[in-house]
């Protein structure tokens, strides 16, 4: 899996500091120590509206269709995905989950039917079959890549779900490493503690 930066909204903090002022009515073109205090303030209040301003595209390589099944549970968001009906798909590696690569049985067994899986839909399309319809015989651990925008607000709740114990280990991994894209671009917004 593989996630890096695309683009983010020029003066990223700015320009939610500059909603901040709007809500308040003050004014002042420079950020300074207040505004960074009431951006903390309001990320603690959960008056999160602001964030709304300032958003990132993240290009992401690599995860399956499983995860990219949640991920797109996250609606406020702007997906653009391979696409299963026009991409061929026989050449592409499959997501293998540790807990299966671990285990050499269970590996092989997995290789074995993803390996039968890619022969059915390569005779699917030897048939006749157009890839939109033969890519049903593909495993939702099929790999795909995809551009995600999301804004400020959207990621914070995205990573306050992904990034828990219990949130399934592929989309964790995910959150993990957007989040780390994202501090790049805002520690003060996504580098944990705003208090």
């Amino acid at each position: 899996m593989e996630v890096k930066i695309l683009n983010s909204t020029n003066n990223f903090e700015q320009n939610i500091i500059t909603g901040a002022r709007m809500c308040y009515n003050s004014k002042s073109d420079n950020m300074g120590p207040k505004d960074i205090a009431l951006l903390k303030k309001l990320i603690n209040l959960k008056h999160l509206s602001v964030l709304e301003h300032s958003s990132i595209t993240f290009l992401i390589k690599g995860i399956s269709r499983s995860c990219l099944a949640q991920l797109t549970r996250h609606r406020i968001a702007s997906y653009s995905v391979m696409s299963m009906r026009y991409v061929d798909y026989s050449d592409r590696s499959p997501v293998i989950p540790s807990k299966i690569e671990d285990n050499s049985e269970a590996l092989s067994l997995y290789q074995k039917i993803i390996n039968k899986s890619n022969e059915a839909y390569n005779e699917l399309i030897d048939k006749g079959i157009n890839k939109e319809d033969a890519r049903f015989i593909l495993p939702i651990g099929s790999s795909c890549d995809l551009v995600l925008t999301m804004n400020a607000r959207s990621l914070l709740d995205f990573f306050s779900k992904r990034l828990i114990p219990k949130a399934q280990w592929e989309i964790r991994e995910l959150a993990k490493l957007m989040k780390n894209e994202a501090i790049s671009v805002s520690s003060l917004i996504f580098g944990g503690n705003n208090e």
